[in-house]
């Protein structure tokens, strides 16, 4: 739970003339001592001439790309951390990897049209789950799945189980005991799978 002075709300609608925070629900807050906005990031790539075929939907969607990073247009230009409630910089390794292994063409991506094709059903199954266009990055559980397609597809090895143990083990902290969870620290076990979570500096006995 959150502290007892912080409140977890929606849209808001608009601040009257009072100083008062009218939600879109018609609920009002008397008196906001602070706002903080959790809007997200959107994609914006002013930097790139538009001879490189990217373009980007609803802020949310880039197109058009395979596997989440390889420009179909060019495909020696690849996009490191398109994909969104993942673990980052576990992802971005497996991207960078197999992103190294098309350059050194050990593995062949197929052609502009397919890799286009990957995408519109990629989108259609998100379509078909109820999902928005803008999700079309969303990962969350089908991360570990992918990171590991991508590391086949590389010919190296898949990240280690741990990475995905200590994932959601943290992510259901950030859910249930969010002003204690970032207290934990962790000490990996020696076969490479479990781990401890140490909670200030001492074994909790817990098995993970």
């Amino acid at each position: 739970p959150l502290p007892a002075n912080v409140a977890h709300r929606q849209r808001i609608e608009r601040i009257d003339e009072r100083g008062r925070v009218v939600f879109d629900d018609g609920t009002v807050e008397e008196e906001a001592h602070a706002i903080l906005f959790c809007t997200g990031y959107s994609y914006s790539f002013p930097f790139l001439h538009g001879s490189c075929g990217v373009s980007v939907v609803r802020d949310r969607l880039v197109r058009p790309v395979y596997q989440h990073m390889v420009n179909a247009t060019h495909p020696s230009m690849f996009f490191i951390g398109l994909p969104y409630l993942v673990s980052p910089f576990p992802l971005m390794d497996c991207q960078a990897v197999f992103a190294k292994a098309v350059l050194e063409r050990r593995y062949r991506l197929p052609s502009g049209q397919e890799m286009v094709q990957w995408q519109d059903n990629d989108l259609e199954k998100r379509t078909s789950f109820g999902l928005p266009t803008r999700y079309g990055h969303v990962l969350a559980s089908l991360q570990w799945g992918y990171n590991s397609k991508l590391t086949s597809f590389a010919g190296t090895k898949p990240l280690p189980p741990h990475y995905q143990a200590l994932y959601d083990h943290i992510k259901e902290g950030r859910t249930f005991r969010i002003m204690a969870y970032r207290q934990e620290n962790y000490r990996l076990r020696d076969d490479g799978r479990l781990f401890d979570v140490l909670t200030g500096g001492e074994d909790d006995g817990g098995d993970r």
